[in-house]
This record gives structure tokens, C-alpha cells and sequence, in this order.
């Protein structure tokens, strides 16, 4: 079996002295859809093996079925306890409940009532293996359309040749959110050609227009739109008044309580759903697992208590130490609360701070970029109450070759590896370059890129 090294080191030996490798993704031609994200992407693709991957999204899947598990297992079947332990406050835990499809009462026992499997992890791969820095779940997910750099590399005869000799493939992201759309059409909706409308949240910047041409071109009638934009009427889901089958939703559930009427017409789309009248991909069912407290609640002792052997065994394998930090969890108790702190305060090197609930790494502070008096002050009193504290994980350093200069730099990557009801649905990446310190993501030195497994 060929390995990560032999591939990478390969094709990095063969781009130190072909420049038309090492400049494939720079120069691909400008008629490519793709060329949107090679022009300022990582130089080359990245490349793991199948098999890792495929081991990985099988843990990552038998994982979020013990999450799916823990409102029954440690809040009484209450799904209301679940989201208050992950620090949700009342305006955000009100939206997220008026978006689930799944049965459960305060009293339980809760029931999704969707396929909850579908993400993305955002994933490190180290020399022990990969780590899930955070799972984000349900149908809002970045990343999708970067592959199509994959398709337009294989178009490029310099790589193409590369890729057949060493046995290179890769999984379509989109092709596989197709497949999920047409499935959720027969089963919820009764049709083999659904309507499709991709909702943003009102005053977006359009980036999820893009989707819409890549839908269409793989058969789905494709509208795009904004939530302002949606209404419900006779139980039936319309976009700008035409009706629709599915809502492929791109808002966020912190999106809710600033749209105007967001929770009725949220309310109204759930029940459409129920209806079998329009369907909303994803309701909001999987993403009570997609905040990073709900890794932390994998790691605080109560809910440890609950798990099996095996369980604990597979948490600790893929994902690194997380904990409940800030002052926003209620069911961490002060005396517990104290004695993480300090164990905090000792381990300021190996940590990171997280808020729970923002994203593209905003408010990540490495441990080892500040000192040990602002750390301390940190952990006193973050500027949010729902940080999460996490075991900082140091990927491999992958070599980039320069496609001007022909000189080698090592690059911090990012794995984002998809996941649906079939298992692994394809992987794009992100990263930036070791000489720049900081988080990967939601800054001007982070490039995108693609990845092949082999």
C-alpha cells in the first residue's frame, strides 16, 4: 500500500523540478469553475489514505449516535437540559427548539425524527492519528464547492498522469448532497424531481449562489434565495411565491431571532415538514451536537459516568481533551468549576480557548501566543460565557512547494471531511502557512485547497 509520505514526498520531489506540477492548481484555466478558489489556494492538493478516512468518519458517526443519546441518558430525556448544559441562553435555545422535526417533551424521552449524521469535522491529522477539533452539523457547511478544483486537476494532463499512477481518487461533496436531496424528495416529499431552494439568511453576501449552477448542473432545479424571501402558505413552503419541495438551509440558527417573523415562519416550515409538504434539509435536529460544548460534555465527569468503555475509548481517540471553561454552563458546579481553572492555569502551553458558539475562529486564543497574567485573566473572565477549553493538537507539517521560487514551506492543514447517511461524502482542506502563527480559518492567511485519498 502506497503512504501518505510516499505520495506527498513524491510529488513534491517531482515539482522541485517541473514547474507545470507544481503550478497546476495556480494555472488552471480561468473558465473553470474552480479557478474562483485557485487563485489564492494552497499550491497543491493534499493527499491521505482511504482507508484512514473512512475509519474516521465511521468513529465520528458512532460517536454522534452517543450524542444523539445523552438527553435520555443524562437529562432525563430532556432535550431542553441537553441544549441549557451546552450554555445555549433563552432566545437561541427557543429557535433551535421551533427548528426540530424529533419528538421529546421537557419530561422526554427524546426521538429524532431526521437523520442526524449529517456534517463536517474539521480535522487535524498528527503521527497518532486524526483529531475532530469541532463537528458541524446539519446542511450549512463551507467547503463543499472547493472540489471542484478535484475535477478541474484531473483535466490537467500534468496531473492527471500523477493521479493514475498513484492510484488517486476522490469523493464529490456536491454529487453526494444531490444524492441526500433526491432521497429526502421521495421519502418526505413523494417526488423523484424536487424544487430546491438554497436559503441564506437575509442580507447575506450570496456566497451560497454559487451552489445553485453546481446543483443544476448535476439535474436538481435549483433556486436560490434569502429567508426574508420564504413564506408558508396552505402548509406549503414558497420562495419569492413559488412553491417548494426542499429548503436546503444555509441560516443558522442564531440567524433565527433576528430575521423579521423568523420564528414563525421557522414554526411554519417545521410543520411542513412533519406534513410531508416541504421539506426543511436539515432541520435543526442535527445540530444540537454541532456546537463545541457538545464535545466538552463528552469530557465532564457526570456524563463520562454513562458512557461504556468502548465509548469513552473511541471519544478519547479522535477527540482531543475538552471541557466546559466559562461561566455559562449551568450544570458545571463553582467547585468544579475552580479546580479546572487551575489545571488550566498549569497547562497554558498545551491549551486553546474556544467561544461554544461563534465560528470561523473568532475568539481563539492559543495558549502559547499570550502570557501567563492575560491567560489567567482569560480564564477569570472570558469575553464570552461559553468558552470551551481544548488540548491544543500539532498536526504533521505539510511541505507546499513554491510555484514561482520551486522552494519547499510547511503549511498547518485543516481536513474537512463531510459525512452523511452513507459514510464518507468527500474532504476539501484549509491551511496556512507555519511561518504565520494563529488559527486555520476566518483570517486573510488561510488559503482553501483540495484533497485526494489514495
Amino acid at each position: 500500500m502506497t503512504s501518505h509520505g510516499d505520495v506527498t514526498d513524491e510529488y513534491n520531489r517531482r515539482a522541485g523540478t517541473d514547474p507545470q506540477l507544481r503550478g497546476c492548481v495556480r494555472d488552471l484555466d480561468m473558465t473553470e469553475s474552480a479557478a474562483y478558489y485557485a487563485d489564492a489556494g494552497i499550491a497543491r492538493p493534499m493527499f491521505a489514505p482511504l482507508r484512514e478516512i473512512r475509519n474516521l468518519t465511521d468513529d465520528i458517526r458512532a460517536t454522534i449516535a452517543v450524542m444523539d443519546d445523552l438527553p435520555n441518558r443524562c437529562f432525563g430525556g430532556s432535550l431542553e437540559s441537553y441544549l441549557s448544559a451546552q450554555g445555549y441562553d433563552d432566545e437561541l435555545l427557543s429557535a433551535m427548539l421551533a427548528g426540530i422535526v424529533g419528538s421529546g417533551t421537557p419530561a422526554g424521552p427524546w426521538n429524532s425524527a431526521a437523520d442526524i449524521g449529517h456534517g463536517r469535522a474539521d480535522v487535524f491529522r498528527g503521527p497518532d492519528g486524526c483529531r475532530v477539533l469541532e463537528l458541524n452539523m446539519g446542511s450549512a457547511l463551507g467547503g463543499r464547492l472547493t472540489t471542484t478544483l478535484n475535477s478541474a486537476l484531473l483535466r490537467s494532463p500534468v496531473f492527471r498522469g500523477f493521479a493514475e499512477e498513484f492510484g488517486l481518487s476522490w469523493i464529490d461533496p456536491v454529487r453526494v448532497l444531490v444524492d441526500d436531496l433526491l432521497a429526502v424528495g421521495r421519502t418526505t416529499i413523494g417526488t423523484d424531481a424536487p424544487v430546491v431552494a438554497i436559503v441564506d439568511e437575509s442580507g447575506t453576501d450570496d456566497s451560497c449562489v454559487r451552489l445553485m449552477p453546481e446543483l443544476r448542473a448535476r439535474g436538481v432545479n435549483a433556486l436560490h434565495g434569502e429567508f426574508g424571501e420564504l413564506d408558508v402558505v396552505g402548509g406549503k413552503g414558497r420562495l419569492r411565491g413559488e412553491p417548494v419541495d426542499i429548503v436546503l438551509r444555509f441560516f443558522f440558527v442564531r440567524h433565527i431571532p433576528h430575521e423579521p417573523g423568523g420564528m414563525d415562519t421557522l414554526r411554519a416550515l417545521t410543520e411542513a415538514h412533519r406534513a410531508g409538504r416541504t421539506a426543511l434539509f436539515t432541520p435543526f435536529d442535527p445540530e444540537i451536537h454541532g456546537g463545541k460544548a457538545a464535545l466538552g460534555l463528552l469530557f465532564e465527569p457526570e456524563v463520562r459516568a454513562r458512557l461504556a468503555a468502548a465509548e469513552i475509548a473511541r471519544v478519547d481517540r479522535i477527540i482531543p481533551w475538552t471541557r466546559l471553561v466559562g461561566p455559562g454552563f449551568p450544570t458545571v458546579e463553582p467547585a468544579a468549576r475552580a479546580e479546572l481553572l487551575e489545571e488550566c492555569r498549569a497547562r497554558r502551553t498545551d491549551l486553546v480557548l474556544k467561544p461554544a458558539n461563534l465560528y470561523a475562529s473568532q475568539g481563539v486564543v492559543f495558549g502559547d501566543e499570550v502570557g501567563d497574567a492575560e491567560w489567567r485573566a482569560l480564564l477569570a473572565t472570558p469575553p464570552r460565557p461559553d468558552y470551551v477549553v481544548q488540548e491544543r493538537v500539532r498536526p504533521r507539517a505539510e511541505a507546499v512547494i513554491d510555484p514561482k521560487t520551486a522552494e519547499p514551506e510547511d503549511w498547518t492543514v485543516l481536513w474537512q471531511v463531510f459525512f452523511g447517511p452513507a459514510g464518507y461524502g468527500g474532504s476539501s482542506v484549509r491551511g496556512r502557512p507555519r511561518s504565520q502563527p494563529g488559527a486555520v480559518g476566518g483570517n486573510d492567511v488561510t488559503r482553501t485547497g483540495c484533497a485526494f485519498v489514495h
